[in-house]
């Protein structure tokens, strides 16, 4: 198993006079590695995998940045292998409105991290190294009842437990940290509210489901809760803020229709914490990313 893909955060816009500003964050990995796993029934998998790559992550410091800015650039080697224990019902890839989905997983990692810090820092190193070595426990659960009818409800929860440590700043910090993610938008922004080390978070569901299947009106609200999430210190140094003190909310509605050549469907976004927290958008097929090495 091979993958090499980047992840491009805030691309710019600009007419042929403007100056052009770069992405916020570019991550890009390079990663091989063996998958090994065993069915459970006709609905469970077991499967263990072992990986070696490189990641690139390049990023501002703060968002107050221009073209003439440089970024930091951070690299890190790693090993990183995992179990994962799933057990999939659900109707969909995506949008799914019958079954059940529940995953448990335990994975290492370990690496050396490179940072080279770029004008928007304000360390006096240039150049930072540091080893880390973490562990990630994670439980997810995604269900729905009432099958039969048209009204269905969801009930989705997830939770990380990780010994994950600081790297060299707060913006590294957030990149490596895992992410709430639970709806199909919510992976194509970067949102360092939504990621810590250590969280628990869960949303509700309603489905309503007509013309034989064919549309939903899918209308659901989230609840992050990090514990003890990274934060930047008055001095630059990155710390930790007080257990419980930061909560964040989600909420998604989608008009959906169920085309014989893939899903078509119109989505409205609530993202607390962001500057423009509304976000709309018109979609057709599926929001689908290859697995990242950390995954």
């Amino acid at each position: 198993m091979f993958n090499f893909h980047r992840w491009d955060y805030f691309s710019s816009f600009s007419t042929f006079f403007d100056d052009v500003k770069p992405s916020f964050v570019v991550t890009r990995e390079l990663w091989g590695g063996v998958n090994m796993g065993m069915g459970l029934d006709n609905k469970g998998l077991l499967k263990f995998d072992a990986k070696y790559g490189e990641i690139r992550d390049q990023y501002y410091q703060s968002e107050n940045f221009g073209g003439q800015d440089t970024a930091d650039v951070t690299t890190m080697e790693q090993f990183t292998t995992g179990l994962l224990l799933e057990r999939n019902s659900l109707n969909r890839k995506q949008h799914a409105n019958v079954g059940d989905r529940l995953s448990a997983s335990v994975r290492y990692i370990g690496g050396i991290e490179r940072t080279r810090l770029g004008s928007t820092s304000d360390a006096l190193e240039p150049q930072f190294i540091h080893r880390h070595d973490w562990l990630i426990a994670r439980a997810t659960i995604d269900q729905y009842f009432l099958p039969r009818g048209i009204f269905k409800f969801g009930f989705y929860a997830d939770g990380v437990f990780s010994t994950m440590t600081s790297f060299q700043n707060y913006t590294e910090s957030v990149i490596r940290s895992p992410a709430y993610q639970p709806t199909p938008e919510s992976p194509t922004y970067f949102m360092p509210q939504f990621r810590s080390p250590k969280y628990v978070a869960g949303g509700i569901r309603m489905i309503i489901a007509v013309a034989r299947n064919r549309f939903d009106l899918r209308l659901e609200g989230h609840v992050f809760q990090p514990y003890e999430p990274f934060i930047t210190n008055a001095d630059g140094t990155v710390g930790t803020a007080a257990a419980f003190s930061k909560r964040y909310y989600l909420g998604s509605g989608s008009l959906i229709y169920q085309s014989p050549v893939g899903p078509i469907w119109f989505n409205l976004s609530y993202f607390d914490g962001n500057t423009k927290p509304w976000a709309w958008s018109i979609n057709y097929g599926y929001i689908l990313f290859n697995q990242r090495v950390q995954e």
